[in-house]
């Protein structure tokens, strides 16, 4: 299935290219600071922006492919923002799979079934006609890269960005 593995893909990228280390107090998993305005800009428009994702997922056309959804976990003071694979939504909440193994998290770990509402929801994404559809924190990501990074990571993924 190459949701989990694109997953799985991207965030090793932002592991390695983001060079993370432990997290610190002021800091997300992959090195974020949590008053990153630029980052907090791109949450607050996936948010904002959400039936642009809800409407696609309830009713895919066909070229409409890999929708996932990313929401903030926490745990006493941890704080991880997780991607869920193959989100469903019942009109109130959203319902999707664990992709990838909390850093620092133990009431959540990959595999698991989860519900989330729509205050929690930091991104989402699908592709369509191979384009990526939302996205925001990937691509604020994305554009601190160099030129060389950048490249090297558009290269390992199946879609594009415009």
């Amino acid at each position: 299935m190459i949701r989990p593995i694109l997953l799985v893909a991207f965030a090793m990228t932002c592991l390695v290219l983001l060079s993370c280390t432990k997290q610190s107090e002021r800091r997300s998993a992959f090195g974020i600071a949590k008053d990153d305005e630029e980052m907090n800009d791109a949450m607050a428009e996936a948010r904002t922006s959400i039936q642009s994702f809800i409407t696609p997922l309830i009713n895919p056309a066909p070229t409409q492919t890999n929708f996932s959804l990313k929401a903030k976990f926490q745990e006493r003071d941890a704080i991880e923002h997780i991607w869920l694979s193959d989100p469903t939504y019942d009109g109130k909440q959203f319902s999707g799979t664990v992709g990838n193994n909390p850093e620092e998290l133990s009431n959540v770990k990959f595999g698991d079934v989860v519900t989330v509402s729509i205050d929690r929801v930091s991104d989402w994404m699908y592709v369509d006609a191979g384009v990526l559809k939302g996205g925001f924190t990937i691509r604020v990501l994305r554009n601190r890269m160099s030129e060389e990074e950048r490249k090297l990571f558009d290269q390992e993924f199946p879609y594009r960005f415009e």
